[in-house]
């Protein structure tokens, strides 16, 4: 697909393609598959004042002027593509920068000047960028996108330069597809959250890196309402990770579930493993598919292999299978994420514990003493943990265990005394108490 826009005052053409998902087609007759890798090299001729960029390595002119190009590194055929126009160059730093029209070029450095620092932060994490320069292409309003990953240079849309960098995850999000969909692609389209989820959770870990945790958690919130959103007007069969395309066009499967659904599964993994855990599997993973496309049984087989395996308990492979194929949001109650984590329980053992001290501090605050604690008032306060547990509170929300500071008066007004009938005639004012 290419797209033109003509500028009034000086009749000039923009020119550029977009090839994901099965465009390429359009203008080059190749197997337009993201199974099929392909290198290639070009040579573009253009108007006089005219510059053309592409995805892959830029050579010296040939002798009549014309542009060339170089891409040496296996690709996936959609990410093929081609810009021309009335361009200048801004460099960010020795292997990035900015191509964009005079009128915006010099803002868009300014807005985009943390590129570098951000490819740092993955590289540090996630294995060296293999794909030499880091450029980015600044668009016309006329491109219909917020961002396309080509290799080595990403074509942006320019209403992100907001002038705050508050849009700037976009850059976050492109760069790190040069590991997530450029290095390892989605074999179908129907594989896209491999693309797209760990992207997702690459750009997370980018914005954390570079602007703060808390400008992290907030980027997340915001995507977890936006899937929120659309998946309650979705079709169920849509609100899987790994989506049934047959008979429909790849694009029907581009919604926010390849995106924050995949992402939040994702993060899930990270909470059971721990980060250390999992940024050595991812790193792993890069390596070990790099230039290659794989499919999400690809994906759960390398997990299990090299996570689940060593860590028996914290998932299994059908656990993991149910999450990339299940419908629902993420949630307790329909196939996503977090549905069916377990609470560990509190053991006879550990309740006693508990009970010593908070007997211990109950009495450190000159309030009576505790009774104690037998091994069938820990066997009832064991039940009754389990249930509160399953329904997603806390230890010391059951009022036998909660803390003295947080329970001042005497033991005999707790809410576990107070719910036993008083015997007939009984006042609580004449046992000391207060109503």
């Amino acid at each position: 697909m290419a797209g033109a826009r003509t500028d009034r005052r000086r009749k000039d053409t923009f020119l550029f393609t977009q090839g994901q998902s099965i465009f390429t087609r359009t203008w080059i007759p190749i197997q337009d598959s993201p199974a099929v890798r392909v290198t290639y090299d070009a040579t573009i001729r253009a108007p006089k004042g005219m510059t053309a960029v592409m995805s892959a390595d830029r050579l010296a002119p040939a002798k009549d002027g014309a542009f060339r190009f170089e891409m040496k590194l296996p690709i996936p055929t959609y990410l093929i593509a081609l810009a021309c126009g009335d361009l200048e160059f801004r460099p960010i730093s020795g292997r990035s920068g900015i191509w964009a029209e005079p009128s915006v070029v010099d803002g868009a450095r300014r807005e985009f000047e943390d590129t570098e620092a951000m490819i740092e932060a993955v590289e540090e994490v996630f294995g060296p960028y293999r794909w030499g320069r880091y450029d980015l292409l600044v668009l016309p309003p006329a491109f219909p996108f917020g961002g396309m990953e080509n290799p080595t240079l990403t074509f942006a849309t320019p209403t992100v330069l907001a002038g705050d960098k508050s849009l700037v995850s976009l850059v976050a999000h492109e760069l790190s597809h040069s590991w997530s969909g450029n290095l390892v692609t989605n074999a179908t389209w129907s594989d896209f959250w491999l693309n797209e989820g760990f992207t997702m959770y690459l750009e997370g870990r980018t914005m954390e890196a570079v602007y703060g945790k808390d400008r992290a958690l907030m980027e997340q919130q915001l995507g977890r309402a936006e899937l929120e959103r659309e998946m309650k007007d979705l079709d169920p069969r849509d609100q899987v990770l790994h989506v049934d395309l047959r008979g429909r066009h790849p694009d029907d499967g581009f919604t926010t579930i390849p995106y924050e659904k995949a992402a939040m599964f994702l993060r899930r993994i990270e909470e059971l493993v721990g980060r250390e855990a999992f940024d050595r599997f991812l790193k792993g993973y890069f390596d070990a598919h790099a230039f290659q496309s794989i499919t999400t049984d690809d994906f759960v087989g390398y997990l299990k292999a090299n996570l689940l395996d060593a860590r028996p308990r914290r998932g299994s492979e059908a656990r993991h299978r149910y999450l990339a194929f299940a419908a629902g949001p993420p949630g307790r109650r329909a196939g996503g994420p977090l549905e069916g984590a377990r609470r560990r329980r509190p053991s006879a053992r550990g309740v006693r514990a508990r009970h010593r001290a908070l007997q211990a501090r109950h009495e450190g605050m000159g309030h009576p003493a505790m009774a104690t604690f037998s091994d069938e008032s820990a066997a009832h306060g064991r039940c009754q943990a389990n249930g509160v547990a399953r329904r997603g509170l806390r230890l010391h929300q059951i009022p036998q265990f909660r803390d003295p500071r947080r329970v001042a008066p005497p033991l005999d007004r707790t809410p576990l005394f107070r719910r036993r009938r008083a015997p007939r005639g009984f006042s609580w004012k004449s046992a000391g108490g207060s109503s």
